[in-house]
């Protein structure tokens, strides 16, 4: 059975999120080590984020420590969780606000009647992130496709479980919801 258009683009659409992240990372990462290889960086020493104003002067918008800065500039640290949770969050909004109907239109039916396990894994997940700052209580246990979250606990969304939700939306076939 052909998969509809509307959800080959939806796929194609989550090609750039997934190259954000990969991206964002590859250069986190490098950024890291330039720091770290700095012998001039006091790591107790902040680190600050600004712009000049009108008058040439540097004003800060954000200070954070230069080591925890480092920290979260590593490889599934805090910065990269921060970006694959904020994607998670993104995928599924486009799903559920824009893609979903879409492909409803495109088959005939209603909107809700339009399923998918591993966009049911990500709506577990994005709740979690969203309603629950990132923890997991026992919304595990719903998870039907993906391998994470596989405990309760804090969600720390790494390289390769982002990897592993992609493949999974690349894999995906949508189910339509017998309507009685």
């Amino acid at each position: 059975m052909s998969q509809p258009a509307q959800l080959l683009e939806f796929k194609k659409q989550t090609d750039v999120h997934y190259t954000c992240l990969c991206l964002s990372n590859a250069g986190m990462n490098k950024y890291a080590e330039e720091i770290k290889d700095n012998p001039k960086v006091n790591f107790n020493g902040v680190y600050q984020v600004g712009e000049r104003d009108s008058m040439g002067q540097r004003q800060a918008f954000s200070e954070l420590k230069i080591s925890d800065v480092t920290n979260a500039l590593e490889k599934d640290g805090e910065f990269s969780n921060l970006i694959a949770s904020s994607l998670i969050v993104l995928i599924y909004s486009l799903w559920d606000e824009f893609y979903r109907k879409k492909i409803a239109e495109e088959l005939g039916v209603d909107t809700n009647l339009v399923m998918s396990d591993v966009m049911g894994d990500i709506r577990v997940i994005r709740n979690c992130i969203v309603h629950k700052k990132s923890m997991v209580s026992n919304e595990h246990n719903k998870i039907k496709v993906l391998s994470w979250p596989n405990k309760s606990g804090a969600l720390n969304i790494n390289y390769e479980m982002f990897t592993e939700l992609k493949i999974e939306i690349n894999k995906m076939h949508i189910q339509i919801k017998d309507a009685t």
